[in-house]
């Protein structure tokens, strides 16, 4: 377990954001687990953080807008009928084995509810360049974090591999076989990503003086962000 002495970043990793706050009002319970998950991860409490981790993914399941892997909408039936027609004749159905077949289909789905999950731009840049149709994005952490996050997320590889695995890819495993809610998003990833930020700016600010710029800084950002979303 990190030094909870370390305040400061503990507030600005798990609270000094507005993803968590969306979580709030979205579902009080998926609030609860949240916080108890990211307290496993802290004292790498492994059985207690897959008790979690488990339940967490099920609330995730629970506000979930899930899909058929196999059904397609109108727009992507159009896609699919313009990719159909870019190929050349040819006496074995290679086009309908790669485009429509159902398991590609399916293959397909899954292969974009997972890269959706990973990128990046969905934790930190608001989804921008790739926005979604009808859903309205918001950074769920500042941007000035990003840097925190890479050195914490790395820093968790190379030394909790057990709890990486249980808190990283058994929500990565939810969401590409159900989709992201377009409300919450993947909230069941919540405590990986404010953990690996909270181990990441402890490792950037352990001088006072950092510390005290990088908040002053840190709040500008996080003002900028919030009128965004108000405004």
């Amino acid at each position: 377990m990190e030094k909870f002495g370390q305040y400061p970043t503990l507030v600005i990793a798990l609270f000094g954001n507005l993803w968590i706050w969306k979580i709030y009002s979205l579902s009080l319970v998926a609030f609860v687990f949240v916080m108890l998950t990211f307290i496993a991860i802290c004292f790498d409490a492994k059985r207690t953080l897959v008790v979690f981790v488990v339940v967490l993914c099920f609330i995730q399941l629970n506000h979930t807008k899930r899909a058929d892997l196999y059904s397609i909408s109108n727009d992507q039936k159009r896609l699919q009928d313009l990719r159909l027609s870019a190929y050349p004749p040819t006496r074995l159905p290679v086009a309908y084995w790669l485009e429509a077949k159902p398991v590609s289909v399916a293959v397909t789905r899954l292969q974009s509810n997972f890269f959706e999950a990973m990128d990046i731009n969905l934790y930190f840049f608001a989804s921008h360049p790739s926005e979604r149709v009808g859903v309205k994005e918001f950074e769920k952490f500042p941007y000035i974090l990003l840097p925190a996050f890479i050195i914490g997320a790395i820093a968790q590889f190379n030394r909790k591999k057990a709890v990486l695995a249980i808190a990283f890819l058994v929500p990565v495993f939810f969401v590409t076989r159900y989709g992201i809610d377009a409300n919450g998003s993947a909230f069941a990833l919540f405590p990986f990503v404010s953990y690996s930020i909270y181990l990441g700016l402890i490792k950037m600010l352990k001088n006072c003086k950092l510390l005290g710029a990088f908040i002053a800084l840190y709040a500008v950002v996080l003002i900028q962000i919030i009128s965004y979303e108000l405004y």
